[in-house]
């Protein structure tokens, strides 16, 4: 520091850079001081709007002027200046380019205009079509910039006058005379594929135009994004009415959003007897009471190949809930998974064709399963051999002892019994190669795309019973009202709506076997007429008559940290299907350590 200052009081050149030492720190000081004082206009710690003021020469808006259009194509670098030039274009050209609506009631006296801009302005389909949400404050001048939320980032808006907002407010008259806007978000379940969106926007259309108090505006964003945008809406709050379909796993990764739809559904007197009871009480959460009602349903059912059973000469699994399995021998056992274990080991043959119980039988050259679980994950099989949930009330990690036991059976059969496959031998579909006499899956599997190059003749059954119970791993979609509707009422309106005229059609779109026993019928009728499946003779009641068949608590219930948690139990299961020296128990203690550790993260 004396040298220093001995240079600084010598020369000249230390007097210039001392002197703009000062300087520079005087001015970050005096700019933390005025981003301080900024912070009033916070929308919400996540998600922050600065605005500052007499900084329009960042805009660039010499090169434009007012009633300009937007650029035909939307490339990273010009995104400043599309955005720029948005907030130049004259008030009477905003119909030619964008839809836009003006919310005066967000938090902190913001407030939000959103556009949506329309095909002939960008050269993009209707799918992908950007929005531009804005968010200004009152003391907003002519000059003001803020940050404005654009196609998932964020940006520096600028020049929006605030003649904008005041032109575009509707008086009270308007406000007594404009219908009610309910928002339907699709995103955390089917319905997001662009040949999806056309038909789904068919039936808003049709809601529209019959109705006069009730606007319903479609919003689907790509899966991939749906979860941040979902999120990003919430925080900000301008979440939407409806949201679905969603799958369990996706609706509970957004907590206590949800609204109760007891009361709703008792004013309207819904009718709920159209569903099996058991699917109405899994979207029951305690404390937060009904928050969805089942749409879609993908049971699990026993999928067999009869080639193989007939060359085995061995009987069919049931195909009605409670009769046994008729032996070789004709000794009727349970059909449960230690009999399902028996018939899977004669079906597992070498290359020889020798089969489990021959003594001769080499595990190292195996050319056929007996059995396998088809697109399940570790919590999807533990179901199966019971309901249960791997965090109590208190956000302490449990294992439940079905599920252990239920790994355990799935561990033996694979290194024990050799009846199943494991991962190394397993391809991503092997049951449509004849390798696999058995498969326990969902529903879907049905599809075109899982099971039409199957050259063999197949059914479904019955899933079997472990100790007595049975338990399918069913998968579910619902669709909710968030808490923060403003309109309930016309929101339960639009869903009487989905879940009644335009229900048979939303089942075709997203490919569910419907919740409601009503549309069961029609629906197996028109979908085993599909060519793939003429000819096979299916037994569709064994998939309606496995609906009842519920885990509850389901294993798609909420988990904390659900990415992290998710790893974790992949890493874990695939050392109990992997490794044959794997020492379940110890794996299980140490999955248990784990996970206590990132629930009670969360909870902090």
């Amino acid at each position: 520091m004396v040298a220093f200052y001995n240079i600084y009081m010598k020369t000249k050149i230390g007097y210039y850079i001392f002197t703009g030492y000062l300087l520079l720190w005087s001015t970050f000081f005096l700019f933390s001081i005025e981003v301080k004082e900024q912070e009033e206009w916070d929308l919400f710690s996540e998600y922050q709007y600065w605005i500052y003021n007499n900084a329009s020469e960042d805009l660039n808006s010499a090169d434009y002027k007012i009633g300009d259009y937007l650029p035909m194509k939307i490339k990273e670098g010009t995104i400043r200046f599309l955005t720029s030039r948005i907030a130049l274009i004259d008030i009477e050209n905003y119909p030619s380019v964008a839809d836009y609506s003006v919310d005066s009631s967000c938090p902190n006296d913001f407030t939000k205009i959103e556009f949506v801009f329309r095909e002939e302005a960008f050269a993009c389909d209707k799918f992908s079509m950007p929005k531009l949400t804005l968010y200004v404050h009152p003391s907003a001048s002519d000059d003001t910039i803020l940050y404005s939320y654009f196609m998932g980032r964020t940006f520096r808006e600028g020049r929006l006058a605030r003649r904008i907002i005041e032109t575009h407010l509707p008086n009270e008259g308007d406000m007594q005379n404009k219908p009610v806007e309910i928002r339907w978000y699709v995103g955390l379940g089917a319905g997001c594929n662009i040949a999806d969106v056309e038909p789904q926007q068919k039936i808003v259309d049709i809601f529209n135009n019959s109705s006069k108090d009730i606007k319903l505006k479609l919003e689907i964003v790509y899966d991939f994004h749906s979860f941040d945008e979902l999120n990003r809406q919430i925080v900000m709050g301008n979440a939407p009415d409806i949201v679905g379909p969603m799958y369990i796993r996706n609706r509970d990764v957004f907590k206590n959003v949800w609204l109760d739809l007891e009361p709703l559904i008792q004013k309207h007197n819904y009718d709920l007897d159209d569903f099996d009871p058991a699917l109405i009480d899994l979207n029951r959460v305690d404390g937060e009471g009904l928050i969805g009602l089942p749409f879609g349903v993908f049971p699990s059912v026993i999928f067999f190949n009869k080639d193989l059973f007939d060359k085995a000469k061995l009987k069919y699994p049931p195909q009605h809930y409670g009769e046994p399995y008729i032996m070789p021998n004709g000794v009727k056992k349970k059909w449960d998974f230690n009999t399902l274990k028996d018939i899977a080991m004669r079906l597992t043959l070498d290359s020889r064709k020798r089969n489990l119980l021959n003594a001769r039988f080499d595990a190292h050259d195996i050319m056929q399963f007996g059995f396998h679980f088809q697109y399940m994950d570790c919590l999807g099989i533990g179901a199966l051999f019971g309901a249960g949930s791997l965090i109590d009330k208190k956000w302490n990690a449990q294992i439940p002892s079905r599920w252990l036991e239920g790994w355990k059976w799935h561990r033996n059969g694979i290194w024990k019994y050799f009846f199943m496959p494991n991962i190394e031998r397993e391809n991503e579909n092997p049951f449509i190669q004849n390798k696999i006499a058995m498969i326990l899956g969902r529903f879907w599997y049905t599809r075109k795309e899982y099971i039409s190059n199957l050259q063999a003749n197949w059914d479904i059954a019955c899933i079997p019973s472990y100790k007595g119970k049975l338990t399918g791993s069913i998968q579910t979609c619902t669709f909710g009202i968030m808490k923060a509707c403003k309109n309930p009422e016309a929101a339960f309106k639009v869903l009487e709506y989905l879940f009644g005229p335009a229900a048979e059609d939303l089942i075709q779109i997203y490919g569910y076997m419907p919740a409601k026993k009503s549309l069961l019928n029609s629906y197996i009728k028109q979908y085993s007429e599909q060519t793939y499946l003429k000819g096979h003779n299916i037994n569709w009641q064994v998939a309606i008559d496995s609906i009842h068949y519920v885990d509850n608590p389901n294993h798609e219930n909420w988990l904390p940290r659900f990415a992290k948690t998710y790893a974790r139990l992949n890493e874990f299961y695939k050392s109990v299907t992997h490794d044959p020296k794997y020492k379940i128990d110890n794996g299980v203690k140490k999955l248990k350590h784990d996970l206590q550790l990132i629930f009670q993260s969360k909870k902090k």
